[in-house]
């Protein structure tokens, strides 16, 4: 944790800096732009100049990459396959790829939180332990897709089909899984705060396991990605005994959830409660995700997609609890410090988690 706890401290105190207006709201406000950007160039270059750091890092990346040279056929999605001839036609290697893909990637979280959001250091705090920062390093197509995607909420909440799915559409060409968001767009009034969700999540844990099974089993003969992952369907109960993402996702999507639920009376009549409730909505799913990835491997894949949304998710509950001036406010804000910086450091400081640790840089190297 040498390199990263400094490098989030800086970006932190960069962030602090580009919000700082204490004549007029504190740090609630909207990021100057140079100081902002100065923050993510510093998690861009972490992520950019690492070397080796991230389960798959050789094995899929740096070998596709060096397959696609070679002129052999991609085994990745047409958005990231386009990506990987742009940066061989300039004649750049595969340390290009993660550069391009750290800056989109923190480029796109960055512009979500800066137009989502005024809680702008709360989100960056989750960003970077909340488990996607880190999780990059490892799902390098999946982390562009869920960064494309937090853009996506503001165009379903107003109800703009086009933008919404043309997002949905460029995540799928980086990671096909984010086809799933298509169906989030029809969902813009749900409410958790009530019975209906309840019977959503037993009806869902009772019969959904079987039916999705069927599903993939259909459709992994028409997608060789999809059929790996189902012949890889029994390392899922290894998964969840080691306690690895299944559970760690399942924790980071229900905290939130545990908030809202404790909160939602008081904050029903804040002008955040909409948007709330629709960020909320990710979180739910991301549960319901986590719970059935045992029966169904894929599943674990996909619950990855939900944590993220506790980026937009938190800061804008809290914006609903200081909207309500809800007298627990500043302790379930304390309490939200611990939980993640706790859940992060057993996660990836001790469990290593996408293999994080030790950070090596392309310096080390040379």
């Amino acid at each position: 944790m040498q390199i990263y706890i400094p490098a989030f401290a800086l970006s932190l105190l960069l962030a602090a800096l580009s919000v700082a207006r204490p004549k007029e709201s504190g740090f609630n406000n909207k990021p100057q732009p140079f100081l902002y950007c100065l923050s993510g160039i510093v998690l861009v270059a972490v992520l950019a100049l690492r070397e080796g750091v991230g389960t798959d890092y050789y094995d899929v990346y740096v070998r596709n990459y060096n397959i696609i040279a070679a002129g052999g056929a991609s085994r990745f999605e047409l958005g990231f396959t386009l990506l990987i001839k742009t940066l061989l036609f300039l004649g750049f290697d595969y340390h290009s790829l993660f550069f391009v893909c750290a800056a989109l990637t923190v480029g796109l979280v960055y512009l979500a939180i800066y137009t989502q959001t005024n809680k702008t250091l709360w989100a960056l705090f989750i960003f970077m332990v909340g488990g996607l920062f880190f999780a990059t390093t490892n799902m390098v197509r999946q982390a562009i897709s869920i960064a494309i995607l937090l853009n996506g909420l503001p165009f379903a909440l107003r109800r703009q089909p086009l933008p919404y799915f043309a997002l949905v559409a460029l995540a799928a060409s980086f990671h096909l899984s984010a086809v799933i968001f298509v169906v989030f767009y029809f969902l813009t009034d749900w409410r958790p705060y009530s019975i209906k969700s309840v019977i959503v999540l037993a009806i869902t844990v009772m019969f959904a396991g079987s039916i999705v099974s069927q599903v993939l089993i259909i459709a992994s003969r028409y997608s060789s990605q999809v059929a790996a992952y189902m012949n890889n369907e029994q390392l899922s109960q290894t998964f969840l005994v080691e306690g690895n993402y299944d559970l760690a996702d399942l924790l980071i999507c229900a905290f939130p959830l545990i908030i809202y639920f404790y909160t939602a009376k008081n904050i029903q009549n804040s002008i955040y409660y909409h948007v709330v409730s629709y960020s909320l909505l990710y979180l739910f799913v991301g549960v319901l995700s986590c719970i059935l990835s045992g029966k169904v491997f894929l599943l674990s894949r996909m619950a990855a997609y939900f944590s993220p949304f506790c980026i937009l998710a938190v800061p804008q509950l809290f914006d609903a609890i200081d909207d309500a001036g809800l007298q627990e406010g500043l302790l379930i804000k304390m309490v939200t410090v611990v939980f993640f910086c706790c859940s992060c450091y057993y996660l990836f400081g001790i469990l290593n988690f996408s293999n994080v640790l030790p950070y090596v840089s392309v310096f080390d190297k040379l």
